[in-house]
Formats: structure tokens, sequence, C-alpha cells
């Protein structure tokens, strides 16, 4: 009699989980120490200046690497599949133009002497790290160079589309 109230119990175990539908895992979203994986185009004045849709997608771990905040900011929550778009002030972007960033700099300190404008070079910065600026002006005796961000001061775009998180 034991034996028979015993698969009696197992039958209707076997048959209440297979009427409860499974739960669903809630989704893993965008958060702190997750690993974040996505593609994104950045536009600045209409055009596109950084993708990574045909190349390799933009991974990092969300906390623990220095994002825009504004992109920070904007992925936060999301979860793998959610595409956004979100327009940056430059404050939540590459911050504004600093007026102490453009440097007037000796042309005899250049090895090249073709210098244009537009053009980049290094120079080491307080720390030591190398620093890019760009040429922003050529003069008789000087050479204006610009060390802000070339996105400083703009407004931009980003297109994302999240590809994984976890």
């Amino acid at each position: 009699m034991k034996r028979k109230w015993f698969n009696l119990a197992i039958a209707v175990a076997c048959i209440f989980s297979m009427s409860v539908p499974a739960m669903a895992a809630a989704p893993v979203v965008v958060s702190e120490g997750k690993k974040v994986k996505m593609n994104f185009t950045l536009e600045s004045d209409g055009k596109i200046v950084d993708k990574s849709f045909e190349t390799k997608p933009f991974e990092f771990i969300y906390g623990s690497q220095s994002l825009l905040p504004g992109l920070q900011k904007g992925v936060t929550g999301l979860k793998g599949g959610d595409e956004k778009k979100l327009v940056l002030k430059p404050e939540e972007a590459f911050g504004l133009v600093n007026p102490q960033a453009v440097v007037e700099v000796p042309k005899d300190r250049f090895a090249q002497k073709d210098i244009k404008p537009g053009m980049f070079f290094s120079a080491p910065g307080k720390n030591g790290a190398p620093m890019k600026g760009m040429v922003k002006e050529v003069r008789p005796a000087t050479v204006l160079l610009d060390f802000n961000h070339p996105l400083a001061g703009k407004t931009v775009q980003f297109n994302i589309k999240i590809l994984e998180v976890s």
C-alpha cells in the first residue's frame, strides 16, 4: 500500500510540474560589475566620427572603466537586444573646451618643418604620459596646439545596441 501512495505522489508531482509554466529568469541588465558588449555609432555635427557595428563590439565592465558620464547613465538598466539613441551635451560627453589646453609652442621644437593646421602631435603631459594635440594655427615663429579632445564643446549622439550583458 505504501508503494502505491508513493507512485501516486510521484505521478501527481510530475503532472503538476508539467502544467505549471517554468518561471523565466529575469534578464541581466547593465549594472555595477556587469560585462557589457555593445555596438555603437558616434555622431557629431551630423557626421559619423566612430562606430563599432562593422568592427569588433565595444566591451567594458560597467563601473570599473571610465565611460563618458552621459553614456554610462544612458546604458544603465538596459539588457541584451535593447537599442537606444543618446544625445549628450558637452558636459555629459567630452567636456567643455578648456582655453588653457591651447598652448603656443616655438616652431623650432618640432622636428617636422612642414606643419599644417589639423595635424596631430604628441607631447609629454604633466604625469609624463603622452598627450595628443592638434595644430590649430601656424604662425611665423610658433605653432598653436590644442590639447582639448576634438569633440570637446560639442553635442554628440550615440546610437547604441546592447548585444550582451553578463
